[in-house]
């Protein structure tokens, strides 16, 4: 499975939105949208893709677990990770790899990975060759009454 965090404003959603389809044309693909919860950000904009007719596989992060964050939340050792987790959680959750975007605007292939989370921006047109023709026939622009 991947799991695919979307942040951002529209252009960097869509982007990502775009990955997100990709991966999901050959596997278990789910969108992470914890971003949005924190409004408190300097920078937060809203969730907007499902305004536009886009829809995805939403996932909360109360789900899984991504194993570099809570060993970094939780200071413990990799070596302590999997007692650690077997001792504290109740629920049998996923645990998954971060897997960083590389480079900023320069395409990189992901390898298949089971469990993995990605997260970035993925603007580079290589992302939506695969996808973009099914994008565009089913975005709808909201309707508004304030337009003449």
């Amino acid at each position: 499975m991947i799991f695919l965090v979307l942040k951002g404003r529209i252009g960097n959603q869509l982007f990502q939105y775009a990955l997100y389809r990709k991966i999901k044309n050959t596997e278990f693909c789910y969108v992470d949208l914890g971003w949005f919860e924190n409004k408190q950000k300097k920078f937060w904009y809203p969730y907007q893709i499902e305004k536009m007719g886009l829809k995805a596989d939403i996932i909360s992060r109360n789900d899984y677990i991504v194993k570099e964050y809570y060993l970094k939340n939780q200071g413990i050792s990799e070596q302590d990770f999997l007692s650690h987790i077997k001792e504290n959680l109740k629920n049998n959750l996923p645990v998954i790899n971060l897997m960083l975007e590389e480079n900023p605007y320069v395409y990189n292939v992901y390898e298949k990975s089971v469990n993995s989370y990605l997260t970035g921006y993925f603007l580079n047109i290589e992302y939506l060759k695969d996808v973009i023709e099914e994008i565009k026939e089913e975005v709808r622009f909201p309707q508004t009454d304030d337009i003449n």
